[in-house]
């Protein structure tokens, strides 16, 4: 209250992941070289300093130009009397060396070379410090898991000591201060209890952080910027692409040359214009040229004369809402009562999320289940954007039950496969 000038209201008591930290110290080791974000940039940041190091080998290289070209036809810049026909074949090939600039070139490859050193030297230390850290939390964490067995028999023992001593005061055989005493060793053992439950609690958190584990297991993800492909799939449903086609009538050997367009929605897939056909020599069919343009509600054509756009080019995409409304109830309702055979039925057999594949997520959630009393979930502002076989549902889900309380936006990626939406991703 002194820092932010308010106490803190809808406390939610933090959950242990102890399922997900590694059975041995060898294996967080191994897991934590492969996954930890910082050694991974480290890693990265020396591959890209070799590449700049073929860069600036590639500048002491010599360089090869090759042309050619064919010659045919009349000469016609001369008098008249000269014209003469011409038929030749040229090919040039050019080698170009830089031979001295002043030993530039030189002093950039010994520039990448050294920076290559630096960013080995940066990453091998990174590899230390992600060693160190992970062989300390873990030693943390195991401590703390064995002094909460001894602080749970001492808590049984003081709290035994405490009943027996208030039994003792009722006969007059121990004094008030000796109750006193032992009532206040016994709150003293509890609170040693729970900080070291708390502790060791915070040193999985450590543990999962160094293995670079932490923000999936926690249900979240990495901010879109960190992603390379972030942000690539924006805007792809609402993408229109324009297909121009020609439609020929009535044979107009004037207009025979002439490009005839028709703009037309198609599936909403890129932006791109398809190549425009032309027309060169009469049809088989002689008929004249019109432009029609076809709006993307359906075809405004009323000249009679025009060819009529068929059925299939004006065919609208079905968008699947409700079937992917009716499996995100189906999700919500097998969740909400327990059942895992109909809950596992709504996921894709190639699911990810937080670091789980199906069956993981699966036993993850029946445990969750289990454990859990008097679970509520309900979702709010169900957003579903489709396309042929790829569809998302956003809504704000509203979770709590004995152990913990929760409200936040989750994303539901889905894919068609054998005509049946399923999950195959899931953002929180």
């Amino acid at each position: 209250q002194a820092v932010m000038g308010h106490l803190p209201v809808n406390l939610v008591k933090p959950v242990p992941f102890d399922t997900e930290i590694p059975a041995t110290l060898q294996e967080a080791e191994k897991m934590a070289l492969d996954n930890h974000p910082t050694l991974k940039s480290a890693t990265a940041d020396v591959e890209a300093r070799k590449f700049q190091y073929k860069t600036a080998k590639a500048l002491v290289y010599p360089s090869l130009d090759v042309s050619a070209g064919y010659t045919w036809g009349n000469d016609i810049n001369g008098p008249s009397a000269f014209y003469k026909y011409q038929d030749y074949f040229q090919a040039n090939a050019t080698l170009t060396f830089n031979i001295f600039n002043g030993f530039n070139n030189q002093a950039r490859i010994k520039e990448t070379l050294y920076s290559i050193n630096e960013a080995e030297e940066i990453a091998k230390k990174t590899e230390r410090q992600t060693i160190q850290s992970i062989h300390l939390s873990y030693d943390s964490y195991t401590a703390d898991q064995r002094r909460i067995k001894l602080l749970e028999q001492y808590v049984t023992s003081t709290g035994m000591t405490a009943d027996a001593y208030i039994s003792q005061w009722s006969i007059g055989r121990r004094t008030l201060f000796d109750v006193l005493d032992t009532s206040a060793e016994k709150i003293t053992a509890k609170k040693d209890f729970i900080n070291a439950q708390y502790d060791e609690m915070y040193d999985s958190y450590r543990i999962l952080s160094g293995l670079g584990k932490l923000v999936h297991t926690l249900g979240l993800q990495w901010p879109e910027e960190s992603r390379i492909d972030g942000g690539a799939k924006k805007g792809l449903i609402n993408q229109v692409a324009v297909k121009k086609e020609v439609v020929v009538s009535q044979y107009d050997k004037s207009a025979a040359s002439k490009e005839v367009v028709i703009p037309r929605v198609e599936e909403p897939v890129d932006s791109k214009e398809i190549v425009v056909s032309r027309i060169d020599e009469p049809a088989a069919a002689p008929v004249a040229q019109k432009e029609v343009v076809a709006a993307a509600a359906g075809p405004v054509v009323t000249d009679k004369n025009i060819a009529p756009i068929s059925a299939k080019q004006n065919e609208t995409k079905y968008i699947p809402q409700e079937d992917v409304g009716k499996l995100v109830n189906k999700w919500l309702a097998s969740w909400k009562s327990g059942d895992m055979k109909a809950y596992r039925s709504c996921y894709a057999s190639d699911f990810q999320s937080k670091g789980k594949n199906l069956d993981t997520w699966v036993s993850y959630k029946a445990n969750v289940y289990q454990k859990s009393k008097n679970i509520e979930i309900s979702i709010d502002n169900l957003q579903i954007s489709a396309e042929e076989n790829i569809a998302t549902a956003v809504f704000t889900q509203n979770y709590s039950s004995s152990i913990l309380k929760d409200s936040g936006t989750k994303t539901l990626e889905l894919r068609k496969i054998n005509d049946e939406w399923s999950i195959y991703r899931e953002i929180m």
